[in-house]
Order: C-alpha cells, then structure tokens, then sequence
C-alpha cells in the first residue's frame, strides 16, 4: 500500500522575503553547519500530516476542501529563532505573527475537521513559522547567539494571504522535494 508523506501549509513568494533570505543567509551560513531551505521552497505548515496511506487521500481531500486555496489573512513574517531553544539549536526559523488571530482559527477548524480520520489534534501549542534550516552544529556560538539577536523583532515580510494547499512531501539525499495535490492548479 502506497503511502505520501503529506502536509497543509502555504508557500510564501515575494521579492522582499527573497532579498530577507540571501542576507540572512549570507550573514548565518558562516556561523553554523546546516541544510538550509531553497528560497522557493520556504513555506509555513499549518498540519503536518505524516505518512498517509494513498486511499485515505480522497476523503482527505474532501474534508480539506472547505479550506485550501485563497485565504485573506494577513501575515508578517517576523524575528528569527530556533527550536529547541538558543542554547541547542536544530532549526533556525522565521516567526510568523497572526495579528487577526485568523491563522489560529484556520488551524484549529483543520484540526477539528481532520480527527475523524485518524489525525489526532497538536500536543503543542501552535507556533506558526517558516523553517530557513536544520542546524546540525553551530561553529561560532556567541556570533550565532548576536545573529539572532540583531534580528530578533526584524520584519522580513509582510502578506494579505495566502494560498492554503496539500502538499506531499519527497524525502530525497538534496532535500524534500514538495508537489501541491490540492486544490487542482
């Protein structure tokens, strides 16, 4: 049985986030061993899926289709952090601010709408970001420690809305490599 290892997010283009990303790379790279996220691939997961069996994608789909595509909510892509936390880093990320509270409600109505399929709700409080990459170490702490500092409360992007999509992701040695299956092109 084939499975798809899939999320509901959105991409997020535009020319600022763009210019926001190749200074914060340039300025990062050199502080740290990491993979870090092709610019066009730089994108927001509202509900990580997992690894879903292929026939589950019909009525996934269809309960989803309340909610993929345009949706006016605004954005600011905003300040850079990591997860687990500064002193341990694995993933350097951009903060997400949802300053109408409408990406929290989105999340929770997919939420509500996907557990009877087996999808069962967040442990963890929803924290909206855009991964820019998986550290594996930091070569330069206290530079890295002062790079996130001087971007801390930085506005990178700012967005009306967005385009929400089901995407599967491909695990591959360069990188995942994303494909949107709904809604249809």
């Amino acid at each position: 049985m084939a499975q798809l290892r899939l999320f509901v997010g959105y991409f997020l283009y535009s020319t600022e986030l763009t210019a926001s990303y190749q200074r914060l790379y340039a300025e990062g790279a050199p502080l740290c061993s990491a993979k870090w996220v092709a610019p066009e691939q730089l994108h927001c997961t509202l509900k990580f899926l997992g690894e879903v069996h292929a026939e589950l994608l019909p009525p996934l789909t269809e309960a989803l289709t309340p909610w993929l595509g345009n949706v006016a909510c605004p954005i600011r892509l905003t300040g850079l952090g990591t997860f687990p936390s500064p002193q341990a880093p694995r993933v350097l990320y951009i903060g997400v601010e949802d300053p109408t509270e409408g990406l929290r409600v989105l999340h929770q109505r997919i939420q509500e709408r996907l557990q009877p399929l087996g999808f069962p709700p967040e442990e963890r409080p929803f924290k909206p970001h855009v991964t820019l990459a998986r550290i594996r170490s930091v070569r330069h702490p206290d530079s890295f420690r002062h790079y996130l500092r001087t971007h801390r409360g930085e506005l990178f992007a700012e967005f009306e809305g967005f385009r929400l999509v089901l995407v599967h992701s491909q695990l591959t040695p360069q990188g995942p490599l994303y494909s949107v299956l709904a809604p249809a092109e």
